[in-house]
């Protein structure tokens, strides 16, 4: 028993010694001057199930989905954002780019064209809700060759 504490004692004076020398974990003591790399933080993980309203216009309950490829901007459907991608999708802000279609109702919706514009939905307000889910609470939707060139949706988490 003496035997096997001497050992435990000789190593961990071995691996103070070690660090207090500077040894790199190579074999190889650190140049003069430098310094053991320190260890790096990984930025925090962003939340698993991350979702957004794709129909704020008219209610969110049962309407939320993770990174849609549309969003339905109008109660009748008449404007909807479609083809979006997604970039920092998670983080505490999320951008969407995709083209937004509009009906422009003449003679009435029914009968009415579609107009294609680029758009550019703005995610934030990462907030927690339900069983472990987030939702980005504000959507701000910008499509700067439109006559509306924005919409502005608060309060989106159910």
């Amino acid at each position: 028993m003496r035997e096997s504490g001497r050992l435990a004692g000789t190593i961990l004076a071995a691996v103070l010694c070690c660090a207090a020398a500077g040894c790199t974990g190579t074999g190889q003591p650190a140049p003069i001057g430098s310094s053991t790399p320190a260890a790096t933080q990984s930025p925090p993980a962003a939340p698993a199930n991350v979702m957004v309203c794709v129909t704020p216009a008219v209610t969110c309950a049962g309407e939320m989905r993770a990174e849609p490829a549309s969003i339905v901007l109008a109660a009748d459907g008449s404007t909807f954002v479609r083809d979006l991608t997604w970039t920092g999708w998670g983080s505490a802000t999320a951008r969407g780019t995709g083209t937004m279609e509009r009906d422009d109702c003449t003679p009435s919706c029914a009968q009415g064209a579609l107009h294609a514009y680029q758009a550019t939905i703005s995610l934030s307000g990462l907030t927690a809700y339900g069983s472990g889910d987030h939702a980005y609470a504000t959507m701000v939707v910008t499509a700067p060759s439109t006559a509306d060139a924005s919409y502005d949706y608060q309060h989106l988490v159910p």
